[in-house]
Parts: C-alpha cells; sequence; structure tokens
C-alpha cells in the first residue's frame, strides 16, 4: 500500500490546488472565495493531498515580486524573463520542491525550457551543431552543449531529431538525448522520442540509437537498428510493436 506522501495525483487535481494557491496568496480572497476554496477542500481526499504538497510553494515565493511570483505559479510566461525564471526554479530545486510534487506532475521544468510548443502547435528549430529538432503538440526540451559532448533534455512531448554533422567542433562529439526514463546514444542521423504513460518511446529511421534505462551501464544497454522501435522505463526495455500508424507521419504534417 503506497504512503499518501507518494500516492500518484491527478495533474488536474494538482492544477486545481496551484489555482487556489496564486487566488489565495496572491490575490485578494475575499470570504465567499474561502468559503469556496473550503468546500473545495472537502469534495475529494485528493484535493486535500494536493494542496498538502503544493501549499509550500508559496513559501519560496517570499522575497520575490508578486506579479512575478504570481506568473510563475500560473503556469504562464507573458512579462517573465528567461533569467528571471531560472532564478525561481532554482530556488524551488534547492529546496526539492519541485520533485515533491511528484514524479508525474513536474511543471515548472517544461515551463522553463528553452523551446517550447502549445497545444496544437508543432516547431522546429536549428542548434547551433546544425541539429534540426522537431516539437509535436505540447512539447518541450532544453539543449546543454560543452566541447565533450551534445545533449538534449526532453522535458515533456515528443519530438524528432535530426542530427547535425557538428563541423564547427574540432572533434565529433556525441549526441545525446536524456528523458525521464533514461538516455539515450545517437548513432542514427535521425530519430523519435516520445514520452508516453508507460515509458519513454524510441524509433530510429536511418542507423541505430543506444538506450540506456534508468541509472543503468552500458552493460544494461539495448540498441536498436533503422526501422525498429522501443518503449524503456527506469527499470528496464522492451520492443514495441505499433498499431500500424506511421509514428513519423506529424513530421511531415
Amino acid at each position: 500500500m503506497s504512503r499518501p506522501e507518494s500516492q500518484a495525483l491527478d495533474p488536474a487535481i494538482v492544477e486545481q490546488a496551484i489555482q487556489w494557491l496564486v487566488r489565495l496568496r496572491f490575490d485578494q480572497a475575499d470570504e465567499q472565495t474561502q468559503h469556496t476554496f473550503e468546500h473545495w477542500l472537502q469534495q475529494r481526499p485528493e484535493h486535500l493531498l494536493a494542496w498538502q504538497r503544493v501549499e509550500t510553494l508559496g513559501d519560496e515565493f517570499e522575497g520575490v515580486p508578486v506579479q512575478l511570483a504570481r506568473q510563475t505559479l500560473n503556469g504562464t510566461q507573458h512579462g517573465m524573463r528567461r533569467r528571471e525564471s531560472l532564478k525561481l526554479l532554482g530556488i524551488l530545486a534547492t529546496v526539492g520542491t519541485a520533485a515533491w510534487l511528484g514524479r508525474n506532475y513536474t511543471p515548472l521544468p517544461a515551463m522553463l525550457a528553452q523551446q517550447r510548443s502549445s497545444t496544437g502547435e508543432q516547431r522546429r528549430f536549428q542548434l547551433d551543431d546544425g541539429s534540426l529538432i522537431q516539437l509535436n503538440s505540447d512539447s518541450a526540451v532544453d539543449s546543454d552543449f560543452d566541447d565533450q559532448r551534445r545533449l538534449i533534455i526532453l522535458r515533456r512531448g515528443e519530438i524528432i531529431v535530426n542530427v547535425g554533422a557538428d563541423q564547427r567542433s574540432p572533434q565529433a562529439r556525441p549526441f545525446w538525448v536524456q528523458t525521464r526514463d533514461g538516455v539515450m546514444r545517437a548513432q542514427s542521423r535521425r530519430f523519435l522520442a516520445r514520452e508516453r504513460d508507460d515509458g519513454t518511446l524510441v524509433a530510429a529511421q536511418e542507423g541505430s540509437v543506444t538506450v540506456l534505462p534508468g541509472s543503468s551501464q552500458m552493460s544494461g544497454s539495448r540498441n536498436i537498428q533503422a526501422g525498429n522501435q522501443l518503449l524503456f522505463t527506469s527499470s528496464g526495455a522492451r520492443a514495441f510493436t505499433d498499431n500500424g500508424l506511421d509514428l513519423w507521419s506529424w513530421g511531415t504534417g
């Protein structure tokens, strides 16, 4: 039996709790608002649990301008500079608040990602190494390149990656993708990665991709060749059989 503090919550309920936090902490909450909140709190046990998890978020915004805090908790980027967003994210990461919300609902990293697409939107952008990244609907990624490697962090959703030749680098740098379930190293020129409820799906169109589930070493890695797919979680990987639909079709509209 899972303990209440580790119980997975419906993201919609957590979102409601965050909205209540915004209204009660940063807006003028009159008697009617307070009464409505108490009614919501008592409707379901999950409401109380979600509130207990998010109410401490407000404490981390002490000393931060009210408008900036409200924008962050509301999940909007309007008027918020990236430097300010990262500062707030650093505050939350230091005290572990984002992790306290649980593995299944951590909106801030995706909200503050370098590249994002909204629901119903598809985007593409090019990196300095020549790689082309395509974002499916409601997706978010960060990139972290240094002299030794190229790293893409999938914060949410689905991407298609066309790996660039990295001609500006004096040495060929490996190309990695980090997901919630593990990491991948691409020997493939074109591959796909998608977050699913049951794990992360990876498919190679050209070349191959090496998958390392969770924190496993190379001994626990799996390799997939062009034309194949693999579904992996933090504990392992298995072959994935699609339902006959083209996994790549959204990349061409």
